[in-house]
């Protein structure tokens, strides 16, 4: 493949590696809303066990009590199911940064292989003009030179 060829594979792989860094930081960006909202949801947990605590040292009845629990126990399944949605996310963002590492890895293969290219069209070139000068020096020995003087 000539060089020119390979400037626009280098094009399509600098789309290629730009599309999954943007790909990466939307990931980053869901991780940490998941993050957040999981802080959230453990900042309002504690909040509620100390405000209940405070009420119970107050006196409350069996049936507040078995509420406050009932109402605990479906925070704590929200906060688990929450660092299910967590977890998920930094999976995404660790396969988005896989793909990303992928693609410039890709990118530098194909700038070596075109480095590489124009080193041997350069010496090529150079082994050209050598053998010009060759042949030119050969041509100009034989003139001054002539063979049977």
């Amino acid at each position: 493949m000539a060089v020119s060829q390979l400037q626009r594979v280098v094009q399509i792989a600098e789309e290629r590696r730009d599309e999954a860094a943007q790909r990466v930081a939307e990931a980053q960006q869901r991780l940490q809303e998941a993050v957040d909202q999981l802080d959230q949801l453990s900042g309002y947990q504690q909040q509620y066990i100390d405000q209940s605590a405070q009420e119970a040292t107050r006196g409350v009845s069996a049936q507040a009590l078995a509420e406050s629990r009932r109402f605990v126990g479906e925070l704590n399944g929200v906060i688990e199911s929450q660092r299910g949605v967590v977890a998920q996310r930094e999976r995404e963002v660790a396969g988005m940064t896989e793909s990303l590492v992928e693609a410039t890895r890709y990118l530098k293969a194909v700038e070596q292989l075109i480095a590489m290219r124009k080193a041997e069209a350069e010496q090529r070139q150079v082994k050209k003009e050598q053998q010009l000068m060759d042949d030119l020096y050969g041509q100009q020995y034989v003139r001054r030179n002539p063979v049977g003087n």
